[in-house]
């Protein structure tokens, strides 16, 4: 099960940020690193559990967001460097004590329910550099940003929600598999999008 969290940031001004910074102790998704037990809070049995983890063995606040950043000097002086980053915040992710009894199998399990929610804001982060890179933006780019990241941050959050209650949170192994492969599948379309830092082309 997963919390998300779906944030974005502009480090020029922006009413929604709140001028708020990354999480420095946040997870950049990555294709060689994969969620482990050790980047989740442990709840110890007889501990109140949060409200987030509910009846489930873990629970992961992920999300996605993007940063600009304006250039001061040099040739490229003026414009905006782009960074979009899909993220996991182990602050607020969690794993029930008793899970770390079970047996390897179960734990690489749960582990891979997890990892997929991670997957998911991945496949969001590409989407929306496919956006920032592709889209033939006009001087006045601040609204068509805000509305296109907006719609991406609602259609991801269906999305997890559509994964969870499709396997029951992970509970259903031949959903889970079935979801696997889609979302695999869904990451190999916006594979020429995994490269996310780059500079915003203005009109």
């Amino acid at each position: 099960m997963r919390v998300i969290g779906l944030v974005y940031f502009l480090l020029t001004a922006s009413a929604l940020s709140g001028q708020v910074k990354p999480d420095a102790r946040a997870i950049e998704w990555s294709s060689g690193r994969v969620l482990r037990v050790s980047d989740f809070k442990v709840v110890k049995e007889g501990h109140s559990a949060p409200e987030s983890l509910g009846g489930n063995q873990a629970v992961t606040r992920t999300g996605f967001l993007y940063t600009s950043t304006q250039i001061n000097s040099g040739k490229e002086k003026g414009r905006n460097r782009i960074k979009v980053q899909a993220l996991m915040y182990p602050q607020h992710s969690y794993i029930r004590a008793g899970v770390l009894k079970a047996a390897p199998s179960a734990i690489a399990y749960l582990m891979n329910h997890e990892q997929k929610h991670f997957d998911i804001s991945e496949i969001y982060a590409r989407q929306a550099a496919r956006f920032l890179q592709t889209h033939r933006f006009t001087k006045n780019y601040g609204p068509e940003i805000t509305n296109e990241m907006k719609r991406l941050f609602k259609e991801a959050a269906a999305f997890q929600k559509r994964y969870d209650d499709e396997t029951n949170n992970g509970r259903s192994r031949a959903k889970q598999q079935l979801w696997d492969k889609y979302i695999h599948e869904k990451l190999k379309e916006v594979s020429a999008y995994s490269q996310k830092d780059f500079l915003l082309n203005v009109q």
